[in-house]
Parts: structure tokens; C-alpha cells; sequence
């Protein structure tokens, strides 16, 4: 996916990747064990995902959160993460 964005290639960005590494996406051990991999304090982290219980999850390990909202995917009445609907939303700035 991050190969072949609009923007071109993006994944020489990215360091690491988890999704088969950690453990359960809806568990807070998972974000836990991405923190410790990483060697970086989890509330540094920002998390972006469209899925709740993984943000959930993320949160309750420590990290910073933001739902990606798709096209066409309603804003959820309540939550306790940001709400994005694109990647320019984001700052890199600290």
C-alpha cells in the first residue's frame, strides 16, 4: 500500500512494519511489544487506524490515536481519538 501512494513510494519512510509480528491487533500487549521494538516511549507514538478496538487497544498501552475515517465511513457519535479523514492532517511537527 505505502509502494504505490499518490505521492509515489513511500515505504523507504517507514522502519518498521507489525502486523504479523506482534500479537493481536485488538490487544494492548501487541502496541506494548511495538513500543518496546521500536525503543521508543509509547505515548511518543501515534497510532492511526479506521478500526476502534485497535485504537482502543493502542490508546491503553499509552500511545497517541487517530481514526482514519474512509469515504463514505460515518464520524462515530463518540470517541476519545482524534478524527482524520486524510494523512495531510497530520503534523510532524513535535
Amino acid at each position: 500500500m505505502f509502494g504505490h501512494s499518490k505521492a509515489g513510494d513511500l515505504a523507504k519512510y517507514i522502519d518498521a512494519y507489525f502486523d504479523t509480528a506482534t500479537g493481536p491487533k485488538r490487544e494492548r500487549a501487541s502496541y506494548t511489544a511495538i513500543a518496546t521494538t521500536l525503543g521508543i516511549d509509547a505515548a511518543r507514538i501515534l497510532f492511526v487506524s479506521d478500526v476502534g478496538a485497535e485504537l482502543d487497544a493502542a490508546r491503553d498501552a499509552g500511545m497517541q490515536t487517530a481514526w482514519m475515517l474512509r469515504p463514505g465511513t460515518p464520524r462515530p457519535e463518540t470517541t476519545l481519538h482524534a478524527t482524520i479523514d486524510d494523512f495531510d492532517q497530520l503534523s510532524s511537527e513535535e
